[in-house]
């Protein structure tokens, strides 16, 4: 069982939540911040053409009017949209994929990008003995509030403190022995990795990591083909890759699986 990690007491410092009501943050927020603010300001420049008419004529502004505030409605429309799913949809798909392991109650648990513990929080409550191991480099820029602390916070809430463990680490680098899990969860985390070689190196790592029929469930958004693989060269039996989940954006894929073997590579 991996040793327990946890971060240093500066950081057990978690800021205070609503009782009974953990707060996961917000995904993504600069991306968000970023559509928001450019759909807004492009919408703005829509009106202030109009200033032009006397140059350009009122045919040609109404038209380009007309373009510039239909872009801004498409940037608001997609950063709306982003912040929507990660809110509304996220946590169903998150309950969906750990209901999908039929759990004893003693496992141990990886939680790969575990933020403020959604996940992490899903899984602990299903267990009696078992323990969630949480993965993370906990980057401001990825989760609103991302750190140490918050997920602590909303485990206390939740009342799976004592089943979560922290862990400071990269998906590439996983810093466990071979065969160390019975399952490996993740949550829209895996496709902050850069190009298709990182991913490839993360889905060794999951596979090297879990003992032989360990579970996997993981989200992942945008391109997953990498991971998609492992299930087509039967390193994992019972799997399951599911359409393009729309209610997430970008669009996800859940992956769901057994390992069936280890090989030389893993």
């Amino acid at each position: 069982m991996p040793n327990k990690a946890g971060p240093k007491s500066e950081d057990r410092q978690a800021p205070s939540l609503l009782p009974g009501k953990p707060d996961y943050g917000t995904d993504d927020p600069v991306t968000i911040f970023s559509l928001l603010a450019a759909g807004i300001l492009v919408a703005a420049s829509g009106f202030s053409v109009q200033f032009l008419r006397s140059t350009l004529g009122p045919l040609w502004v109404f038209m380009l009017s007309l373009l510039l505030l239909l872009a801004g409605l498409i940037f608001i429309g997609f950063g709306a949209g982003l912040y929507l799913g990660r809110k509304a949809w996220k946590p169903r798909e998150v309950a969906r994929l750990a209901a999908t392991i039929s759990w004893g109650g003693n496992e141990v648990v990886l939680d790969i990008g575990s933020g403020r513990g959604m996940f992490a929080n899903t899984v602990a409550a299903r267990l009696k003995d078992g323990l969630v191991v949480s993965l993370d480099r906990w980057r401001p820029t990825e989760v609103t509030g991302n750190s140490p602390a918050s997920l602590l916070a909303n485990a206390r809430i939740c009342g799976t403190e004592s089943k979560i463990s922290l862990v400071m680490g990269e998906p590439t680098h996983l810093p466990f022995k071979d065969r160390a899990f019975d399952a490996v969860v993740s949550g829209m985390a895996l496709h902050r990795l850069k190009g298709s070689l990182e991913m490839r190196k993360a889905s060794v790592q999951v596979i090297r990591v879990l003992k032989d029929g360990g579970r996997v469930a993981l989200l992942i958004a945008g391109n997953s083909s990498v991971f998609e693989e492992i299930t087509e060269e039967g390193r994992l039996k019972e799997a399951k890759v599911s359409r393009l989940r729309l209610g997430l954006l970008p669009p996800a894929h859940s992956i769901e699986g057994r390992v069936a073997y280890h090989t030389a590579e893993a």
